[in-house]
């Protein structure tokens, strides 16, 4: 089965549209990642379905450390700290619009039946079955800083070890 072209651009225009699920994310209230004052920054991360609350919150204070980086400090202070958990339900079509199927095809003649079986490609079911996951999403609002960071403040992450600590935990993981 051949896919139409208006059909194919409006997949691949969909799928550019679905959001990374470990990207920041824009919420109610200020944007993620936005300026407060004085230094104080609001950073909001979103784990991907089924992620769990500690891999959410070093995710976050992985983009904090990214966001003290570009702004020319070298440890931020974590001022006020909020995690949510909600259920997301969503259609296969909105986790990947494209399907990847088998297609079997059956050639019957006098001496029998031979079959063949052959990947096809097409979009999923937009209103197809919707399945519900556990979605993690974590919030600091931090107060960018230079110089040494105190000692003994529990809230005080230096920019660049707290960096690349977490990419190293997470590059172990995922490679």
């Amino acid at each position: 089965m051949r896919v139409p072209p208006y059909l194919a651009g409006l997949a691949l225009f969909l799928s550019a549209c679905v959001a990374d699920p470990y990207a920041p994310v824009i919420t109610a209230g200020p944007p993620a990642n936005a300026i407060a004052e004085d230094g104080r920054y609001t950073v909001t991360y979103r784990g991907a379905p089924n992620a769990n609350a500690s891999e959410v919150r070093d995710l976050a204070l992985l983009r904090a450390s990214s966001i003290t980086l570009q702004k020319g400090g070298d440890w931020f202070e974590v001022l006020t700290e909020y995690s949510r958990t909600e259920q997301r339900t969503e259609t296969a079509f909105q986790r990947d619009p494209f399907a990847n199927r088998i297609a079997q095809t059956a050639d019957c003649g006098v001496l029998g039946c031979t079959t063949s079986v052959r990947p096809e490609a097409g979009l999923n079911d937009i209103e197809g079955q919707k399945t519900s996951e556990p979605s993690i999403t974590q919030s600091f609002e931090i107060m960018v800083h230079s110089g040494t960071p105190p000692i003994g403040n529990a809230n005080a992450y230096d920019a660049v070890e707290t960096s690349e600590a977490l990419r190293a935990r997470y590059s172990e993981n995922n490679g």
